[in-house]
């Protein structure tokens, strides 16, 4: 049972609220939650497709560059083509929530949150309706973008919405979403204000990168730190044996230059290996080679774009795609030629871009996304960042019943999956079979 009176469950209004650029205005928790802000109500908007969506770019644009905390994954230029490659039969529609923000004019509605989600059931056994935040196949963060100065009553108007609308659901999920970054905080807050339940499905760290002092010796520090004196020097051994073969040098996209010939290499030296044996390289399927050029693209005209090569007579022998968002960016693919793998080109090429960011002052921070205890990067990368999927009761019936029941469902799971186990046959020196 939710705390908070229910909202009408009707989606539109006849007319908008005057002044609103939206369908309906509801009521939030701002009275309880904004702690001296601004409490007049926010107006939520429901879109469900790219025309909805193209009047409301530009504050989408300022929202990013206003947010609690940067997410490249849900900026226009990355979720955009990502809409036109995979969105089709996922049923993915946006929430937008627009208020007054303390720094802006007086009224003058400001974009101060968008949710891209979808629906769908929690598990066979758990017939409850959840909604998620959308993450396409690739989106390795779904922290939503909301604006710094006005995130409770925007969190507080999110679920109001969720409780009322047919669009929503008893949970909200986060499949990957940062655990201790301002966000989170700011969703715990609203949690425990408004006494929701939440439930942590998985948690997991990945290796990041924060460069030091930003000069050279700051990233000859950050190597010593990181690998042993002879790893390095078994490095610079490799280095040697690839330029033993022809000129190598290392290059970085530069600021105005076409990024089309990088991606084209790139694309071609990502199926060139394992990835395009296994028809998992980009190029492997034309939706998801179109959506790296045109997300590519996108990002280059707004500055978002870093790319970083090792090539050998001007052939690539590794190249690396970063998105920034500012202060900090995320590792999006590296590619290497494998044929040249016992020279560890992609090592080589990480390397560099350690050295790159240290000499660089505007990148503060650089989240690898990858999996956990990557073999990689978590040797060379020293720090880590918490991620986790998480479910949040929106006050509808059964959604707190539910996330109290979980525990319990992930104990009786575990205890039973062990006893169906096969017992592990016995070691030589326990009398068995060597």
């Amino acid at each position: 049972m939710s705390l908070f009176k229910p909202l009408s469950p009707s989606l539109t209004v006849p007319a908008p609220a005057p002044g609103w650029p939206n369908e309906r205005t509801v009521s939030s928790l701002a009275p309880c939650l904004a702690r001296g802000g601004d409490t007049r109500s926010n107006s939520v908007l429901v879109l469900h497709n790219e025309a909805e969506l193209a009047p409301h770019v530009p504050a989408w644009r300022e929202l990013a560059r206003s947010a609690l905390e940067p997410n490249a994954f849900h900026e226009p230029w990355m979720m955009l083509p990502a809409l036109r490659a995979f969105a089709a039969g996922e049923g993915v529609f946006f929430v937008l929530v627009y208020g007054h923000a303390p720094r802006q004019p007086a009224g003058r509605p400001v974009l101060c949150g968008l949710f891209p989600l979808h629906r769908r059931r929690l598990s066979r056994a758990l017939p409850l309706r959840v909604v998620g935040l959308w993450k396409h196949l690739y989106c390795f963060l779904d922290t939503p973008l909301v604006r710094a100065d006005c995130a409770a009553p925007t969190l507080a108007a999110l679920f109001d919405w969720l409780y009322a609308s047919p669009l929503g659901g008893a949970l909200l999920q986060f499949d990957a979403m940062t655990a201790d970054g301002p966000f989170a905080r700011a969703l715990l807050a609203h949690c425990n204000a408004a006494l929701r339940p939440t439930f942590v499905v998985e948690a997991w760290a990945r290796a990041c990168l924060e460069p030091r002092s930003p000069d050279a010796q700051g990233a000859e520090a950050y190597l010593h730190e990181a690998m042993a004196g002879k790893r390095l020097k078994d490095l610079r051994r490799k280095e040697r044996a690839l330029g033993g073969a022809g000129r190598l040098d290392y290059r970085v996209l530069g600021q105005g230059e076409d990024p089309a010939p990088w991606v084209e290499s790139f694309l071609r030296l990502e199926a060139s290996g394992w990835k395009g044996t296994e028809g998992s390289a980009m190029a492997c399927r034309p939706e998801n080679a179109a959506f790296f050029r045109e997300m590519t693209q996108a990002a280059a005209e707004q500055g978002r774009l870093q790319m970083l090569g090792l090539f050998r007579d001007g052939q690539p022998l590794a190249l690396k795609c970063n998105l920034l968002a500012p202060p900090g960016g995320y590792a999006f693919k590296i590619a290497f030629d494998e044929a040249e793998a016992r020279n560890s080109p992609g090592v080589l090429l990480e390397v560099y871009t350690l050295e790159h960011l240290h000499r660089q002052r505007s990148t503060r921070w650089l989240d690898s996304c990858a999996v956990p205890n990557h073999p990689m990067i978590d040797r060379l990368w020293l720090e880590r960042r918490m991620v986790q999927s998480l479910l949040v009761a929106t006050g509808r019936r059964f959604g707190d019943l539910a996330l109290s029941a979980l525990p319990l469902a992930r104990w009786l799971k575990r205890k039973f999956a062990r006893r169906r186990a096969p017992a592990p046959a016995p070691s030589s020196e326990e009398g068995g079979p060597s």
